[in-house]
């Protein structure tokens, strides 16, 4: 299931493009971003996945949301 917004009509995970200038900024473009229901997921490109590692939640109100 894709996250959407209800008052653009935009589908997807609103801020996986952002996420991607930031990676191509920082010199990482062998990194991927793909969206899994609720979640984007950000990582190397070719890693096997690990058994146990750690996440990041960013919380985000849409007066704190980038303009872009």
């Amino acid at each position: 299931m894709a996250l959407g917004n209800p008052v653009t009509g935009e589908t997807g995970f609103p801020l996986q493009a952002l996420v991607r200038c930031v990676l191509d900024d920082a010199g990482t473009p062998d990194w991927e971003t793909a969206e899994s229901g609720f979640w984007c997921r950000v990582g190397p490109v070719a890693q096997e996945r690990r058994v146990q590692g750690w996440k990041l939640h960013v919380s985000a109100t849409p007066l704190s949301r980038p303009r872009f």
